[in-house]
């Protein structure tokens, strides 16, 4: 794409302003296109989560093993990035986003028509795996047809697609619940699947022969990431943020059990609550691109870890002495941690991208199955936890920020460290990096 036009300093044309491919689509079939293969994984985890009760008596399972299907959907989404991710560098995007959205189809039904917690879980799987396609394959495309400030807009149209959908979809959820049951949520999302594969059959280009060269494939999404593991620094950063965002995997592999079983909370209650959740965050997204010009990326994460932690401490106190209006607190408490994410999210991403930008494709795919296998694990491990009034909950994210918070520092403390190794100065090195 070397035109001769001013570059800036990541190598792309400083106005690059529009499509690289043809034929070209108007941007908002672009954006609600991708916006859409991009939102399956979503509004299949928070569709879902207000029925857990339900499917529970439904099919005569226990709660931990209800609970299991959403630990199994999020493996899937993490295993998936990688399949989808090397296919859609060797063989283009177009047709592993055709093949994903087909296998969330087929997971989708499966999941509707399951007699048991087993093959629930099993089905939760297969569509995970479809949903990561779309998950790795729409930031893929718009690298392929955008540069610069439209690659910007583009992305950010995306995150509030994104961001918007755990805000209607537990409410629209329990609306189903309600009236039909819960596979209807399933028969409802293979219906928007199909769709989907439908208009990407229809009006979606192959993209990456847009930006088809050696140069692409080196350091696409697909690449093997092998040598970033020996990154420290990377590595580090990646775990500390994808323990960050474990808050967000406890919250919703426990919250509806915890309220509506522990503490009683109608089915319309908790969803409320939990779509309250999904505006905070985007509210905290938002607020962040303000606020990190005058704190930086590192104090927001820093400053978001320390205030989740001094409200999440004193919460597990009333958790487990229980007084009157416990539940509030504790949902107060809750949400104020888990929203807290919204802080944390995109600067986490921009430190990660920044320590290797030649390779910013497979650094985020790492960056997203760490997340991904991570929310997987502690979903597992709240299933196996009992309630104790919300106090297992926040014992973990307690945990869970505190190993966020020592591998951050630990990252800084290996970036220090090379830099001092770089310079010749190891030997010299302060007592504190000793």
């Amino acid at each position: 794409m070397s035109d001769g036009r001013e570059q800036t300093e990541a190598g792309v044309p400083a106005d690059a302003q529009s499509w690289s491919v043809t034929p070209r689509l108007p941007d908002y079939q672009f954006v609600l296109l991708l916006g859409g293969i991009s939102v399956l994984g979503p509004l299949a985890t928070n569709m879902y989560l207000p029925a857990l009760t339900d499917v529970s008596g439904s099919l005569g399972a226990t709660t931990a093993a209800v609970q299991q299907t959403v630990a199994f959907f999020m493996f899937g989404l993490a295993g998936g990035q990688i399949i989808w991710g090397v296919l859609g560098d060797r063989i283009g995007r177009r047709g592993p986003i055709l093949a994903g959205t087909a296998v969330f189809l087929i997971g989708s039904t499966l999941c509707a028509t399951s007699d048991s917690a087993a093959a629930l879980s099993s089905a939760r799987l297969l569509q995970g795996i479809g949903a990561s396609a779309g998950t790795v394959l729409a930031r893929a495309i718009v690298s392929d047809c955008f540069a610069g400030n439209r690659a910007v807009a583009m992305m950010s149209w995306q995150q509030l697609i994104q961001g918007i959908a755990p805000i209607f979809s537990p409410l629209l959820g329990a609306v189903i619940l309600t009236f039909r049951g819960w596979r209807l949520i399933f028969w409802l999302l293979a219906a928007l699947s199909a769709c989907l594969l439908a208009a990407v059959a229809l009006r979606l280009p192959e993209t990456r022969a847009a930006s088809g060269t050696d140069e692409g494939r080196r350091h696409g999404e697909g690449t093997p990431p092998q040598p970033l593991f020996r990154h420290k620094e990377l590595m580090l950063r990646i775990l500390g943020g994808a323990f960050c965002a474990g808050v967000l995997s406890i919250w919703y592999n426990g919250a509806s059990t915890l309220f509506r079983e522990s503490f009683g909370w109608s089915l319309q209650s908790t969803a409320v609550l939990i779509s309250l959740l999904g505006v905070l965050i985007v509210v905290a997204t938002q607020a962040n691109r303000r606020l990190v010009v005058r704190w930086g990326a590192r104090g927001m994460i820093a400053g978001t870890i320390k205030a989740s932690l001094a409200v999440l401490v004193p919460v597990l106190l009333v958790a487990i002495v229980q007084p009157a209006g416990a539940d509030v607190i504790v949902a107060a408490g809750l949400i104020f941690a888990t929203a807290a994410y919204g802080f944390v999210s995109a600067n986490n991403m921009v430190e990660i991208l920044a320590l290797d930008r030649s390779r910013a494709g497979s650094v985020a795919a790492i960056a997203g199955v760490a997340t991904h296998a991570l929310g997987g694990i502690l979903g597992l491990a709240i299933s196996y936890l009992p309630v104790w009034g919300g106090a297992s909950i926040i014992g973990l994210m307690i945990a869970t920020l505190v190993a966020a918070a020592a591998l951050i520092r630990g990252s800084e403390r290996a970036a220090i460290k090379q830099q001092t190794e770089a310079s010749g100065l190891a030997a010299k090195s302060s007592p504190r990096e000793k």
